[in-house]
């Protein structure tokens, strides 16, 4: 327990093995607290990071009930989001992962994100099982390679943060009230459907392809672009165009209005390949 008690932030607490080493494996479970003080302060920072990560029964809590939640960090190389616990065993004492990927529990994942933003860092993340929850902490996905959302995740109140070194696909649907951001280093294609009451932020070098009809308040295109699959791709809402950055109608009729920074002429761009 690294909470404050009456007022002040919560402290840190770590917990990791050899990352690099691809036999490492972190075994968390049990309950690790973090909160700011009863008063006053911001809720701290719970790290859980190994080559392979088991989380079973852990309870994690950053809260703070005069100030800002913390953050829970889980920092594996893969992990698949899911309906399974545990991917490793146990012989004489000796921990060993059955495979590259760790896998975190679906419930695990909305104990936390009732206790405080979570972040999940790792070179591939998997999102295999539908997900929902109505807390409005932040989940953050950041992915040194690719995000694969194959199950749905349906946010009521918070907020969906996506980065990708790489690509970002899937078939399953993102649900936020509140915004859903997506950065991407490469050009991706996403084919699952997209709701949002708040903002759809689009953010790194590549270009995402949105195959699915969706529903979306607004689009704030900041980096790279956004390539239409069909006329409803990017909802009815208002599209902003920073500049440097594109929309691709991609021969598509659609209905949205458009703030095309620096003027349709200059570095924000309507394109229509």
């Amino acid at each position: 327990d690294a909470s404050a008690i009456s007022a002040g932030d919560g402290g840190e607490i770590v917990i990791w093995s050899d990352v690099p080493d691809p036999s490492s494996a972190t075994r968390a479970h049990g309950v690790l607290r973090a909160e700011g003080g009863e008063h006053s302060g911001d809720g701290g920072k719970v790290e859980t990071s190994g080559n392979a990560l088991y989380t079973k029964n852990i309870q994690v809590s950053t809260r703070a009930e005069n100030g800002s939640y913390g953050v829970w960090l889980l920092d594996p190389t893969t992990i698949t989001i899911g309906t399974s616990d545990n991917n490793i065993t146990e012989s004489g004492g000796t921990f060993q992962p059955t495979a590259d990927n760790s896998d975190l529990n679906t419930t695990t994942l909305g104990n936390g994100l009732a206790s405080g933003n979570v972040t999940i860092e790792a070179d591939n993340i998997v999102l295999s099982s539908n997900y929902q929850d109505t807390n409005n902490n932040s989940l953050t996905l950041s992915a040194g390679t690719n995000i694969t959302i194959n199950g749905s995740m349906e946010r009521q109140a918070g907020a969906i943060n996506l980065t990708a070194g790489q690509t970002f696909s899937g078939t399953g649907g993102l649900n936020s009230g509140s915004d859903i951001s997506i950065s991407i280093g490469a050009n991706s294609d996403y084919s699952g459907p997209i709701s949002t009451t708040g903002t759809l932020n689009k953010g790194g070098i590549g270009t995402l392809t949105l195959s699915n009809g969706n529903s979306i308040a607004a689009t704030n295109i900041i980096e790279g672009g956004i390539k239409l699959g069909n006329a409803i791709a990017l909802g009815a809402g208002t599209v902003t165009v920073a500049d440097g950055a594109f929309v691709d109608l991609n021969g598509q009729i659609v209905s949205n209005s458009f703030d095309v920074q620096g003027g349709v002429g200059g570095g924000g761009a309507l394109k229509n390949t």
